[in-house]
């Protein structure tokens, strides 16, 4: 289980870096007309600056990518776009719950601290189920 979640923050962190790398392109290529042709201008200042802007806000975004892929961001869900399959997760940190047909179908949660940033660790179908009703049943006996 825990193989197809790293398998899928490692793609993910493929699609943005190759996604932000054609954004940096296009937006070099876009600003170099600019101003060529709507500055009627040969002065390479301002393309410079906005070069140096736009390399700045890539690596930004680059570094949050690489920030997610080894430590994941506050609250993020154990799926990361690798495909359909089952797999159960409890964070130990919060107790919080999450599982089921990752991609496809329908999942369950329950995530009790919303400001934990989640450790989120596999666990069988059955230890879900089980510890699901008993934090369902904490939760309603608790609040009603």
């Amino acid at each position: 289980m825990m193989h197809y979640l790293h398998q899928g923050k490692r793609r993910a962190l493929k699609r943005s870096l190759i996604l932000y790398t054609v954004i940096l392109v296009v937006a070099t290529l876009v600003i170099f007309l600019f101003n060529r042709f709507a500055f009627k201008t040969s002065e390479d200042k301002i393309f410079r600056i906005c070069l140096a802007v736009s390399l700045l806000v890539y690596f930004c975004f680059v570094g949050r990518s690489w920030y997610s892929y080894k430590y994941g961001l506050k609250n993020q869900t154990p799926y990361y776009g690798s495909g359909t399959y089952i797999a159960y997760y409890r964070c130990s940190k919060c107790r919080s719950l999450h599982g089921g047909i990752y991609g496809e179908g329908a999942t369950k949660y329950l995530i009790n601290n919303k400001k934990c940033v989640h450790d989120w660790q596999a666990i069988n179908k059955e230890e879900f189920g089980r510890r699901f009703e008993e934090l369902e049943n904490f939760i309603y006996a608790h609040y009603d």
